[in-house]
């Protein structure tokens, strides 16, 4: 079976470093990794990784006023 070496956290964060335009999605599919993988490279550099605690969130999310919902594929932008 052949398997995929993924990135190393800090390369990721250089390709993101030499790729400032690159959509998010586009420069994980470069480098053969999720979207996920990608944020998750950044934590503690810019990035929070935050408690799954899904009522909380949703219980204090009107206090955030009005957000936008991006769902993205191959297919649509939704």
């Amino acid at each position: 079976m052949d398997q995929c070496v993924k990135p190393a956290p800090h390369e990721i964060r250089r390709a993101r470093t030499e790729n400032p335009k690159a959509r998010e999605r586009d420069l994980a599919g470069q480098l053969g990794i999720s979207e996920a993988e990608l944020v998750a490279a950044h934590c503690g550099d810019g990035v929070i990784r935050i408690e799954p605690r899904v009522n909380d969130l949703l219980t204090g999310l009107e206090a955030v006023g009005e957000v936008m919902a991006l769902t993205r594929n191959e297919s649509a932008v939704h």
